[in-house]
């Protein structure tokens, strides 16, 4: 049986973002915990929490990071534009 095709790239992008979003991990190790889990959020939030003992310090985005984020993402929900 072939594993799961990765979704399209904006599907892709989405879900790095979520992930990214739930859990602070960089985008890097977001799309590795996808990818491990087969594209399925579910299961890559089952890797993310099985592994966090074990990332280093700079898996996580760093303060400022998460705060430049949190207002792209606000202003995307202002103005009603999509991030990709």
């Amino acid at each position: 049986m072939a594993p799961p095709a990765r979704p399209d790239i904006n599907t892709a992008h989405q879900m790095v973002l979520k992930l990214c979003e739930m859990t602070k991990l960089k985008l890097e190790y977001c799309e590795d915990c996808l990818d491990r889990g087969d594209w399925n959020m579910v299961r890559a939030s089952s890797i993310f929490s099985r592994y966090t003992p074990n990332l280093p310090p700079e898996a996580f985005l760093a303060a400022e990071q998460q705060s430049a984020e949190e207002k792209v993402k606000e202003v995307a929900r202002r103005t009603g534009l999509t991030l990709q």
